[in-house]
């Protein structure tokens, strides 16, 4: 079950942050995994570490733009719509260890999705051929997987927006428990929705959250333009998404 969609900070904030790092490398929690290299001659571990978790929002508005197939109104392209999210999961791994569960459930839904198209390609190759074999079967494997990631992604675009418009001195908390509230709360009983209340304290610092999705040093107007793509990208997947959802009366899958 996805409880927060996406936001649900875990644990202290990993310091991973190095502001004195030049602005072309971008970061991501390190861990065992790690692979060190060296930089201008420099060892990365003094200068920065790059590994493969290092979050790139850039690269999340690029797939969300791409997944917005120009020749319909509505559809969507899966492939690239589970690449963003793929991406947006290395997000929510950098808000701490409470949230590690939803990285692990969302995780489990691109998983899903991508075994549904590696099975029959051309039926799960977008929305609206998705939603066509499956309403024609009466059996919503994917619609599932994909409607937990879809509800997910309103929370995600509303924390985004709000994130983008405040300042330094806003507190996290309360950005996060109102888009909550203004998004994924109406599917969840009491104890989660207070579970998430109390989750929120955790987050990082706005600016500790802002470093971790756009390169450094970032002035005021890159850090909203950056944020704000992915916006604009991810409510337009959201409403094209939504059309299948209210159209085949599946929105209750869940």
């Amino acid at each position: 079950m996805l409880f927060f969609g996406v936001f649900v900070p875990h644990g202290p904030f990993n310091g991973y942050l190095n502001r004195s790092t030049p602005w072309l490398l971008k970061y991501g929690p390190t861990d065992e995994n790690t692979v060190p290299i060296t930089i201008q001659g420099k060892d990365s571990r003094t200068a920065a570490i790059i590994n493969p978790m290092a979050f790139d929002v850039v690269k999340v508005a690029d797939l969300f733009e791409k997944a917005l197939i120009e020749q319909h109104e509505t559809d969507v392209t899966l492939e690239l719509f589970v690449s963003a999210y793929e991406e947006l999961n290395k997000f929510i791994g950098m808000l701490g260890k409470i949230f590690q569960f939803v990285q692990a459930d969302v995780r489990a839904k691109t998983t899903r999705l991508r075994e549904l198209s590696g099975k029959d390609p051309v039926k799960y190759e977008s929305a609206e051929a998705m939603f066509a074999h499956e309403v024609d079967l009466k059996k919503y494997n994917g619609a599932k997987s994909l409607l937990a990631l879809h509800r997910a992604l309103q929370f995600i675009v509303d924390f985004m927006e709000a994130l983008a418009s405040s300042t330094d001195d806003a507190s996290v908390a309360e950005i996060c428990r109102v888009s909550y509230g203004r998004t994924l709360a109406k599917h969840h009983g009491w104890a989660i929705r207070q579970a998430v209340s109390l989750a929120a304290y955790t987050l990082p610092s706005r600016r500790q959250l802002v470093l971790c999705v756009v390169e450094q040093p970032p002035s005021d107007e890159f850090v909203k333009e950056a944020i704000l793509r992915v916006v604009r990208s991810g409510q337009a997947v959201f409403d094209r998404l939504n059309v299948y959802y209210d159209r085949h009366e599946l929105h209750n899958l869940l």
